[in-house]
């Protein structure tokens, strides 16, 4: 019975012991709420060459994630952290990826190593030697190694990071620290969409707008078929697919999608690939906010009241949209270009509207447009100026400079005789 006992301890402390991860991107953060510090985590082992407890421990002291890190002390004498086993069958290896803090009188180098199987002297150098810089003393460092080939398809490796011990400082305050491990594989298939550009850079409402999207291989070289989708906000444009196209690791390819008579306005646009058997679709979507302006004269300067007070400009939606005036901008013969509304203030086809210096309803009780109080209205000269209306974009949709010999004096308004003709024709005023 002891001996059964026996055999079935031996077998399954073997079994812990050869337990492999096999899952990637691997990550240790040393968070873990079931790690008690100074305990490291499951499968992760340290000499004991400084400590008997373990030379590397878990500490809630200076971590670069919270609430652990891991660290050790004392330049002088060589100790190392080593990984669990990981298991790389069918699978290409990538990066190391780890974040290394110091303290100044840690000057000691930093082997990083692996090994197969259970060899102990881990044979394979991946990195030789990590050293004290300014980056790394009293902040953390990036570490980003690429794995050599040799561990392609390869079970039981383990990684090891060894303290050489070539220090000067035994001091406990002399201490090195590691965080945030990242282990990573190449994949077979990853497209990501890394690119997105349009053209024209400033479209106008009615025009098409190109869209072209770049698509990056991150996976091994390969033969690859997929969709590009496009939408503005939530409405579906048009999508592109491409198929069979050869492409080598970080080897971009484009595909361009236009967009027909597109809408005034600020365009959300999402740009989105689909493609079976992707490994990684978080970086399958990009996205970008066009704005797109408005076709001159879609907004006129219908009729103007210089004299007096208060001062005010009567204008016409001609088109046949509505027209939000948000972010819409107006203006005299000076570089200020004052925000008419911030508010959503929706001016329907064919309306009109009256950006005002002050109150009006004094004056005109029973007019029937709506008017705006803009706060910082362009006082607008008596002997003449330059009246301006601009869209969100900062294009101007309409303008004209007037004189006083073109009417408007005596109390009246300088109005507007037909939206067909030229705004800047003083004939076309009264």
């Amino acid at each position: 019975m002891k001996k059964i006992i026996f055999i079935l301890l031996l077998f399954f402390c073997a079994t812990v012991s050869f337990a492999q991860i096999s899952s990637f991107p691997y990550k240790e953060n040393f968070d873990a709420i079931t790690i008690t510090v100074p305990n490291l985590p499951f499968g992760w082992t340290t000499t004991t060459n400084k400590n008997i407890n373990g030379d590397f421990t878990t500490t809630t002291t200076t971590p670069r994630s919270s609430p652990h890190t891991t660290n050790t002390s004392d330049a002088t004498k060589q100790q190392s952290l080593i990984s669990p086993f990981f298991n790389f069958t069918e699978k290409f290896v990538d990066t190391l990826e780890f974040y290394e803090r110091r303290t100044s009188l840690h000057i000691s180098g930093v082997m990083i190593e692996a090994s197969l199987g259970n060899d102990t002297t881990f044979p394979i150098v991946l990195y030789d030697t990590l050293k004290l810089t300014s980056l790394n003393n009293g902040s953390y460092q990036r570490r980003i190694i690429p794995l050599p080939a040799l561990l392609n398809n390869r079970d039981s490796v383990k990684f090891r990071w060894r303290v050489v011990g070539n220090g000067t400082s035994t001091a406990s305050a002399t201490t090195i620290r590691f965080d945030d491990i990242t282990l990573t594989v190449k994949k077979a298939i990853d497209l990501a969409v890394t690119s997105f550009s349009v053209s024209p850079p400033s479209p106008k409402k009615g025009d098409q707008l190109t869209a072209t999207i770049g698509i990056t291989n991150r996976a091994l070289a390969g033969i690859f078929s997929g969709t590009v989708e496009l939408f503005d906000s939530l409405a579906f444009i048009d999508s592109l697919s491409f198929s069979s196209v050869s492409l080598q690791p970080n080897v971009s390819l484009s595909v361009v999608i236009n967009y027909p008579n597109i809408k005034a306005g600020r365009r959300p646009l999402i740009a989105k690939l689909v493609m079976a058997g992707d490994e990684d679709t978080t970086n399958n979507t990009i996205s970008r906010v066009v704005n797109v302006g408005f076709q001159s004269r879609t907004i006129l300067i219908n009729e103007i009241k210089y004299t007096g007070s208060p001062e005010w400009v009567e204008y016409v939606n001609t088109s046949s949209d509505t027209i939000n005036l948000a972010q819409w901008k107006i203006g005299n013969n000076t570089s200020s270009r004052p925000i008419i509304t911030t508010a959503q203030t929706l001016i329907p086809p064919r309306s009109f509207f009256i950006a005002a210096a002050g109150s009006i309803a004094g004056v005109y009780p029973s007019i029937p447009a709506p008017v705006i109080v803009v706060s910082s209205f362009p006082s607008l000269k008596d002997a003449g100026d330059a009246v301006v209306i601009v869209d969100p974009t900062g294009a101007t949709i309409d303008s004209l400079s007037y004189a006083s010999s073109w009417g408007g004096l005596g109390g009246k308004s300088l109005e507007r005789i037909d939206t067909a003709l030229a705004s800047t024709l003083q004939s076309n005023w009264k």
